[in-house]
């Protein structure tokens, strides 16, 4: 199978079927490796992106969820230090990593669910002053 040199172990071994329709996923048989039924997964979790059956749902709520803690951050930097240079670092280095993180492997998630972290950028931006983050 596809050259590996070792085998893939079936109880490590998951499947999922994703896809960005709001139906019901229909019935679909058994996938097997050898003799094995291969467990289904509702979410998978790589390289810590959360791969779910809805496309990205589950990664885009864990992404506004810890960006939902900066503005902590950015409010106690902006009291201690009254600068707001150091307010748009934080605003960098703290929520935009977070959120670029494999963005292009999540980016085509539906539009809804982006509209979540536009609404957590625009709130930050708002702290950082006038938006220039």
């Amino acid at each position: 199978m596809w050259n590996m040199k070792r085998k893939l172990n079936p109880s490590k071994t998951k499947t999922m079927i994703a896809g960005r329709s709001r139906t019901v996923v229909p019935v679909h048989r058994e996938h097997c490796l050898g003799n094995c039924v291969l467990n289904e997964s509702t979410s998978i979790v790589i390289l810590g992106v959360t791969f779910d059956s809805k496309m990205f749902v589950d990664h885009i709520r864990n992404v506004a969820s810890s960006a939902g803690r900066a503005p902590g951050i950015m409010r106690r930097a902006n009291t201690i230090l009254g600068n707001v240079d150091v307010v748009r670092a934080c605003f960098r280095s703290y929520l935009l990593s977070r959120l670029e993180y494999c963005a292009p492997v999540w980016i085509l998630a539906a539009s809804e669910h982006l509209r979540l972290l536009d609404t957590v950028v625009r709130r930050e931006e708002a702290l950082c002053g006038n938006g220039k983050g």
